[in-house]
């Protein structure tokens, strides 16, 4: 076995989000008895990538990343609604989609064998925790560190060494990260100096400077990469 140690990130990785988000984004409508339609799906979408991506660079709190995505979203759509109530909501059936991404468990329970896993997210705490355990891999991962709870987030350097220093890992040579954020797991893997996996399942073309050890279109494909 290659690596000792795989840090799998969450949502786009193993979890599948974006069924997540549109399940809870639905049902957190007909809940305030708020008209629905698919395109507030597409914007909401939209909002939330790009406030995740100024959390990343320390641009925004996640208190105000919460408050605010809702409220463009209300904005755009021209309803008034008090969004700490609906992010109140929204989060609680967020916390209830566990949904896997293909071959998630299968892969997870294969590399577990002789690898340590652990989970690396950004996200609020009580979200990630519950969809965590409220899945199966919460069998076969030894740990899951979440962003809020650290203080820091990825691709920061000091989410990463606590995550280090938290597993005790002191041979970065035989740790790989797997994610399928560019700005938030490859660049926090080059900051970390450690190898990196982007799980790109759409073939997204990667056009920035940072360094990518591998590419995989499909989970199963770690398997030849943790065996080599």
């Amino acid at each position: 076995m290659k690596y000792d140690y795989i840090l799998l990130d969450a949502d786009g990785t193993l979890f599948d989000f974006d069924a997540a988000e549109a399940n809870a984004l639905k049902k957190s409508f007909y809940h305030f008895g708020i008209s629905f339609q698919d395109n507030m799906l597409i914007k909401y979408h939209t909002i939330n990538q790009m406030l995740w991506r100024k959390f990343e660079f320390d641009e925004i709190t996640l208190k105000d990343l919460q408050r605010k995505r809702f409220e463009m979203l209300f904005d755009h759509i021209k309803v008034s609604f008090d969004t700490a109530e609906f992010h109140k909501y929204y989060a609680v059936q967020l916390a209830d989609n566990a949904q896997l991404i293909d071959g998630a468990f299968e892969v997870c329970q294969q590399l577990c064998k002789k690898s340590k896993l652990a989970i690396v997210t950004n996200g609020i705490s009580v979200t990630q925790n519950k969809r965590f355990y409220k899945s199966p891999l919460k069998e076969l991962i030894t740990a899951i560190f979440i962003s809020e709870d650290i203080g820091y987030q990825k691709p920061q350097i000091e989410y990463f060494q606590f995550v280090f220093d938290a597993l005790h890992i002191n041979e970065k040579n035989k740790i790989l990260i797997v994610g399928d954020s560019l700005s938030s797991d490859m660049q926090g893997g080059n900051n970390a100096k450690i190898d990196t996996c982007w799980y790109n399942p759409t073939s997204l073309k990667n056009e920035t400077d940072i360094q990518i050890h591998y590419e995989i279109s499909s989970l199963y494909d770690l398997l030849e990469i943790a065996n080599e």
